[in-house]
């Protein structure tokens, strides 16, 4: 029966791969499966890698920590070359990196906000994920912001800090899938895990991405050891990560959470003393983190039950970004900042019309889908191995793990915008299903075993390897449009070492996603050499000019065009210091009727 039930998920699986292809038959692909096949009819073979692999895993099981450790060196190693043949696309591209990195150097200097800009001149300033008006603070849950304090104060390069914690999210998920089934899946585990597009770019970019997954596995990992040793260090540990996670991406670790809490009561059903110790010990290691949170909210809202996220969404969007709504003309918000009412005509307003509970299904297929297949396996023939391990969810690590993806899903699914990078959580549940496909395998066919692993390690890494940037060129990435933010920052470095403010003068025909009016590298715009500032015309300019000329009147004042024709150079010859302008402004208005 269990054979049966394994060839026609198989079948099913193989079926929806090849009509539904993202990606053709390659030669890497061609030469894997006869190698495959090879392996697993010759005995001698197959007895030779096994014995070599049962070694690997006793070498591992002797000495865990030190494996996890070289993992960790091995994975962090490849990631550090990848970001090197990068290194031309290290810079800062999405909005919600430079809301990070503002709130990481604020957060450096013991502070979560500052003062906000007075009503006259905030739109000035205003730009997206950054409150401007109550206070001067980046929107989202200091959860990321203070895992990357730590590299704002050595100095460290923007992505040195994500791409350690990713380094250290590889040796924790080999510790977790050696502990579910053994070293050498948890080895090929990491390869695929390194493997994926979205995983390296997680690794360089600064986003809450790379301190949730580290969190996540963390959270598994000490609950798989807590089920063998109940003592409180690794009840302490799931409270951390539960209680890190809750503020860096809380409906993610809620998901997560949900899933181990669950668990660890379903374990304990009937002994209801034996659970208090465990829930004791979790709340009160995660508390410290949620009264970070409540101190942001305070702070930034006036309120301790509104996230500055919520403050800035209630002011910025037609309605929440998670749930459905009926979008109502009349509370779409209108913009002084060319940059969000570009996005918000050309991008948002679109989002939220087609976001309705009618359409979950037709957004989920096969947009969604097709999406979660790429980001999370990065090959659809791997799909045939995620269908056998969903045969095997005896084991209740599994259930948990499953059952923490389909909240996850949920979740997602109520989500406004449906962003590949939001899928990374899950990358390594459908891993540790692949891992499980591959065991059942082995279980429905014992007699086989030797050469069914020797062929899925076989398989595995070559798939695995040939998605490597090294050995493949399509994996290499590319800014696209983000291009134009370095060629700015280049360019304003060319200016004299003088006080400036750069008025940034928006094309309609640009993608909002590249807006340059981020003040990332001080506390506060006006600690700036040079201050970045929309460019809202001349009557709204005076406002500006007249604010410098009270508070920093040396400065000097250009405009920059972004939609300078080729050869023709953006950035305009001085206007003259805030003094002046707001001199000349004065005078402009007086003469004027």
């Amino acid at each position: 029966m269990i054979q049966l039930l394994v060839f026609l998920v198989a079948g099913a699986a193989l079926r929806f791969w090849i009509f539904h292809p993202h990606e053709q038959l390659n030669l890497v692909f061609i030469l894997c499966v006869p190698l495959g096949i090879v392996v697993l009819i010759i005995p001698v073979l197959n007895r030779r890698i096994d014995a070599a692999l049962g070694w690997l895993n006793l070498a591992c099981a002797a000495h865990p920590a030190v494996a996890a450790v070289i993992v960790g060196v091995g994975v962090g190693a490849e990631l550090l070359l990848v970001a090197w043949r990068a290194r031309g696309t290290l810079f800062l591209k999405l909005h919600d990196e430079h809301a990070y990195i503002i709130g990481a150097r604020m957060l450096a200097h013991g502070r979560l906000w500052t003062a906000g800009y007075p009503v006259d001149v905030r739109d000035f300033f205003d730009t997206f994920h950054v409150i401007v008006d109550r206070v001067y603070a980046c929107i989202y849950f200091p959860g990321t912001v203070l895992a990357n304090v730590p590299g704002v104060w050595m100095g460290l390069p923007y992505w040195a800090t994500p791409l350690g914690l990713c380094a250290a999210s590889g040796a924790i998920f080999f510790l977790m899938v050696t502990e579910m089934f053994d070293a050498v899946r948890g080895l090929v585990a990491v390869v695929m895990l390194l493997s994926l597009v979205w995983f390296r770019w997680t690794a360089t970019a600064m986003m809450s991405q790379a301190p949730f997954l580290l969190a996540e596995l963390v959270l598994v990992w000490a609950w798989l050891r807590w089920r063998r040793q109940r003592g409180p260090g690794w009840s302490a540990l799931i409270g951390a990560a539960a209680g890190f996670g809750a503020i860096t991406r809380p409906i993610d670790m809620l998901c997560f959470a949900a899933a181990v809490g669950i668990a660890m009561a379903w374990e304990l059903r009937g002994r209801r003393r034996e659970l208090l110790k465990p829930a004791g010990w979790i709340v009160l290691c995660s508390a410290p983190f949620l009264a970070l949170q409540l101190v942001q909210n305070i702070g930034v809202t006036g309120r301790w039950n509104q996230t500055a996220e919520g403050y800035y969404e209630s002011r910025n969007y037609p309605a929440p970004m998670v749930g459905f709504y009926r979008l109502d003309p009349a509370r779409v918000p209108q913009f002084a900042c060319p940059p969000k009412q570009a996005a918000m005509q050309d991008w948002i307003v679109g989002l939220y019309r087609n976001h309705t509970p009618a359409k979950v299904l037709a957004n989920w297929y096969p947009a969604r889908f097709d999406q979660l297949l790429d980001i999370t396996l990065g090959n659809r023939l791997l799909i045939v191995l995620v269908c056998v391990g969903l045969l095997s969810l005896g084991d209740i690590r599994r259930v948990m793990l499953v059952g923490a993806m389909v909240l996850f899903l949920v979740a997602y699914s109520m989500y406004i915008f449906a962003l590949d990078h939001y899928l990374v959580p899950v990358i390594p549940v459908m891993i540790c299903l692949v891992m499980a496909g591959w065991e059942r395998l082995e279980r429905t066919w014992p007699k086989l075993r030797g050469g069914i692993g020797a062929a899925m390690v076989m398989l595995l890494m070559v798939l695995s390897i040939s998605s490597l940037p090294e050995f493949n060129a399509a994996a290499r990435p590319d800014p696209g449009q983000f291009w134009a933010e370095r060629d700015v920052s280049r360019r304003l470095a060319q200016l004299p070492p003088r006080p400036a403010v750069v008025m940034f003068r928006f094309d309609p025909r640009l993608s909002f996603h590249a807006d340059p009016v981020y003040n990332d590298d001080v506390v506060r715009p006006d600690d700036a050499a040079i201050v970045r500032v929309n460019d809202l015309g001349p009557r709204r300019d005076r406002d500006l000019y007249r604010y410098y000329a009270e508070n920093q009147p040396d400065r000097v004042f250009y405009i920059y065009d972004l939609g300078a024709g080729p050869g023709t150079d953006p950035l305009s010859r001085p206007l003259g210091t805030a003094r002046f302008l707001a001199a000349q402004s004065h005078s402009i208005s007086i003469a004027s009727p």
